[in-house]
């Protein structure tokens, strides 16, 4: 089971989790650094699953653009670009499923939903938002 994950860890690029099998135990931690995409500079984590698989997004600071961003097995892959185009793109939740939610973030945000290799634009919520919390 997976317990934490440090939000100042993940903006770093980095996961720090533990796992254990009772509280009795004393957990055991592992550290891995996360690369980002090819071509960008840093990695910034926002959610996992069970199956330990990371989303978020990789990004560079001398550029405007994000891309978002799958981790498996540490390997940064890049999800598909939003269908209107927008090259900017984050993924702020994972399922058990391997279903990806997230948003482009241009001109007009748009919530985005990643499934198997397809990229479905979900639209957005009254008021012009493309995110809930």
């Amino acid at each position: 089971m997976l317990h934490t994950l440090s939000r100042n860890a993940c903006r770093a690029g980095l996961l720090l989790a533990f796992a254990t099998s009772s509280l009795a135990q004393v957990p055991s931690f592992r550290m891995t650094v996360l690369e980002p995409l090819p071509g960008q500079e840093h990695a910034q984590v926002i959610a996992v699953n069970e199956a330990l698989q990371l989303v978020g997004q990789s990004y560079s600071d001398n550029s405007a653009q994000s891309r978002a961003t799958l981790w498996q097995n540490t390997v940064a892959v890049a999800l598909a670009g939003a269908p209107d185009g927008e090259p900017n793109t984050i993924a702020a939740g994972i399922n058990d499923a391997g279903d990806i939610v997230g948003w482009s973030d241009g001109q007009l945000p748009r919530a985005l939903l990643w499934s198997g290799s397809a990229v479905a634009d979900l639209g957005n919520l009254p008021g012009g938002d493309a995110f809930s919390r």
